[in-house]
């Protein structure tokens, strides 16, 4: 669908992050917090979901932060 070929199309241009892929990594899942929405894109939350995230390449993942276990909260 096109709104779904222009969202497509931007992630190409600029780029995304992806933190967590999921079953379907490019779903939005809620719109709630956003001032344009779906209903009114003709754009659901399931368009992207042709894409897949081996269709990316990773351009620069920065300095890996690893796993640790020890969350622990800064005053």
């Amino acid at each position: 669908m096109p709104e779904a070929q222009v969202v497509a199309r931007a992630m190409q241009k600029y780029g995304m992050f992806l933190s967590d892929g999921g079953n379907i990594a490019l779903t939005a899942q809620s719109d709630q917090d956003t001032t344009a929405k779906y209903a009114n894109l003709d754009f659901d939350s399931h368009a992207l979901k042709a894409l897949k995230v081996t269709d990316f390449e990773i351009v620069d993942m920065g300095t890996p932060i690893h796993l640790t276990d020890e969350c622990k909260l800064s005053k």
